[in-house]
């Protein structure tokens, strides 16, 4: 019984941590660099700026634009975890122009990762290729 008691113990420690480690990953701040939503389906590249608004960030495109976006179309450029990326968790992926498009992700072969993007079209790509949308 002692032996279970440790191993559920030790099981759910690692769960918590990995929930508070996604939880800290996915807070947005000022000067952070991101994807942000320009219009639909068309992600681009910049820096958080100043809160503008309820659980809105001014973003600063790389291009020199500015827009006020709400946090759920703010996407950390972050290379995620491994651990993170499981089928069915929504992505921003790199598509062969080297533009990041949302998707989501169907399954994994390695250190493969089939994509099915929101348009329709499918991709293979690598976890650098990934970003996490929450």
């Amino acid at each position: 019984m002692k032996k279970y008691y440790y191993a559920i113990t030790t099981l759910v420690f690692l769960l918590l941590l990995t929930n508070f480690i996604a939880i800290a990953e996915s807070e947005i701040k000022s000067g952070d660099v991101v994807f942000a939503e320009w219009v639909s389906n068309g992600w681009y590249h910049g820096t958080v700026g100043d809160e503008c608004g309820n659980n809105s960030f001014t973003i600063l495109f790389d291009d020199g634009d500015t827009k006020c976006c709400l946090k759920e179309i703010i996407v950390p450029d972050i290379i995620p975890r491994k651990m993170s990326v499981l089928p069915g968790k929504k992505v921003l992926a790199q598509w062969s122009n080297g533009r990041f498009y949302p998707g989501i992700v169907s399954g994994i072969n390695g250190d493969v990762y089939n994509i099915n993007f929101d348009d329709g079209e499918k991709g293979k790509v690598t976890l650098d290729q990934i970003r996490i949308r929450e």
